[in-house]
């Protein structure tokens, strides 16, 4: 773990040796094209490291001299090498607000955040590399406290989130998600689900899921957690299995895989450590049958949703320089995109008044009026795509490309195509919101150890400034409202207990939390940091029954 802060180029190019000197030649490639992506000649960006805290932190727990880069770049719900970090971009300028400075009592906690001016966010995939570069660790006895779990029969099982898990190919097991090759555009992968309610059934007709996608060349996300498991597995303390899933797959499906997986280790206490959306499958799995789980860690799990899917669902992800594996029509085709979707309709201010622009994600009527998927847009009201210094897909919708490029033009879908693709979006955002309610909280169930693992050192998107309703409908998705969190998931969103209830009179703040472990990870490196992961799972085990 690099402890100290990286604030010359001298210091970067140290960095970058060590990452060749533990890398393969595959990897190799993969950093020299990431680091020129994410490090533009003559960048000194500084990058702090926080003390822990366990107090509960507000906006001002970020150091604000630190944020930099947010306005030229689009939401987006990424892995570290997806997509683009802009350059700097002038600050916001304060909205017109009529009210005293400082009077906030009429503000809702979004529009007090979208009143700070010039708050940008750092590179978060400069951030992931750091974290995970393979440096060795400060922690030789992590997980010696395992022993405990011998007299307990224990099972540990861990599991990854959205796009966190291989996919293979059905028919000669290549991988598809994803190698160095599918990322730079020499091999083409069709991730695309079909919009049939057969597809899912069918899905492992043409692609299988592997293990958790436990590394992507040296960017460690739990590699080194499975490998220190595995240490104790050896020693007879626990038994460690990796649960890797197809995340394209709707929630429901994916929930009934890990029930059957679950069951199948019958006779032996089973522990769960999921990250991000793997614990939105497992809470949903623990709704429906507690019996199965002795204790969950939930480690950024964004359970009151993800505004930065927004981006993804209208412009697509881009993979290092493969544009195509995960463009807009491949998130919508995507079951699992639609889990991430906030449920609290608190997604947007009015730059010019300052107030909340409620809107039902949830409300296929929505999708339509503000043009969220250029799949079930009639007409395009996009500005274009703004693009950064890499000359890349950095934010879109500010306005023709700042390279001369004029407004972005989708392919024409025709009426039979509209049609299919608004029934399928009707019918995957009511089965959507049915699995939200499922995972409320329940009187009849009796729940096992909880533990949560998140941050509040990196700002994170919480919502966006647009000039009205009509900047929902035109795309304008650059002015970011920034609260804590691990940099994709907000603090308060990974807290099981702040999940908005969609069943009436429900209040999930009855959740019985053990555990409480803040991090200053960000999202892709929290079970990375093995001292809080270790705390975690030493907490559930000592409240074994």
């Amino acid at each position: 773990m690099v402890q100290e802060a990286v604030n010359d180029q001298g210091a970067l190019r140290t960095l970058r040796a060590r990452a060749f000197s533990i890398a393969s030649k595959p990897a190799t490639l993969f950093i020299s094209v990431i680091r020129d992506r994410l490090l533009p000649q003559g960048n000194e960006e500084q990058l702090t490291r926080r003390q822990r805290s366990t107090s509960e932190p507000g906006p001002s727990a970020i150091d604000r001299a630190s944020i930099s880069r947010l306005n030229r770049r689009r939401l987006r719900f990424s892995l570290p090498f997806f997509g683009n970090d802009g350059d700097d971009h002038e600050a916001l300028q304060r909205p017109p607000l009529q009210r005293g400075e400082g009077n906030y009592g009429s503000l809702t906690s979004l529009e007090v955040e979208s009143l700070s001016t010039g708050r940008t966010l750092g590179n978060n995939r400069l951030r992931a590399i750091l974290d995970g570069i393979g440096l060795p660790s400060t922690s030789p006895s992590c997980f010696a406290g395992l022993d405990g779990c011998q007299a307990l029969n224990i099972d540990i099982v861990v599991m990854g989130g959205y796009r966190g898990s291989i996919l293979r190919s059905a028919t000669d097991g290549r991988m598809l998600w994803v190698p160095i090759k599918v990322g730079m555009g020499w091999r083409k992968v069709e991730l695309e689900l079909p919009l049939n309610e057969a597809a899912e059934q069918y899905a492992t007709d043409h692609i299988i899921p592997g293990g958790m996608l436990a590394h992507i060349g040296p960017i460690d996300i739990a590699r080194r957690l499975l490998r220190r498991l595995r240490q104790q597995e050896e020693l007879g303390h626990c038994r460690v299995h990796e649960f890797g899933y197809d995340w394209r797959l709707s929630g429901h499906h994916l929930s009934e895989q890990l029930e059957r997986f679950l069951d199948s280790l019958s006779g032996r206490r089973k522990l769960v450590i999921a990250h991000s959306l793997g614990g939105l499958i497992a809470l949903h799995a623990m709704n429906r049958r507690p019996d199965l789980f002795d204790g969950v860690l939930f480690a950024g799990t964004p359970f009151d949703g993800c505004p930065n899917i927004l981006g993804p669902f209208r412009y697509g992800d881009d993979v290092l320089l493969n544009k195509d594996i995960l463009n807009a029509r491949a998130n919508f085709t995507m079951r699992s995109s639609f889990l991430l979707l906030p449920a609290h309709q608190r997604c947007f201010v009015d730059s010019n008044t300052g107030k909340e622009l409620p809107v039902d994600l949830f409300d296929e009527a929505s999708w339509i009026t503000y043009h969220l998927s250029p799949e079930v847009s009639r007409t395009h009201h996009d500005h274009g795509e703004a693009f950064d210094v890499e000359g890349q897909l950095a934010s879109g919708g500010i306005g023709p490309g700042l390279d001369g490029h004029g407004p972005h033009q989708h392919e024409h879908i025709s009426e039979t195509t509209m049609k299919d693709n608004l029934a399928y979006l009707a019918r995957i955002l009511r089965a959507t919101k049915r699995y939200k309610r499922e995972c409320d909280f329940r009187d009849d169930v009796k729940y096992p150890p909880i533990a949560i693992l998140r941050s509040a050192s990196t700002p994170t998107v919480r919502g966006c400034r647009v000039g009205g309703r009509d900047g929902i409908r035109n795309g304008d998705y650059h002015h970011f409202i920034t609260t804590p969190g691990d940099g994709v998931v907000a603090y308060k969103s990974a807290d099981l207990r702040n999940m908005t209830p969609l069943t009436a009179g429900m209040c999930n703040e009855r959740f019985p939390i053990l555990h409480d472990q803040i991090t200053e990870r960000g999202h892709i490196g929290l079970l990375g940091d093995l001292s809080a992961v270790e705390e975690c799972l030493r907490v559930l085990i000592a409240n074994q029954s």
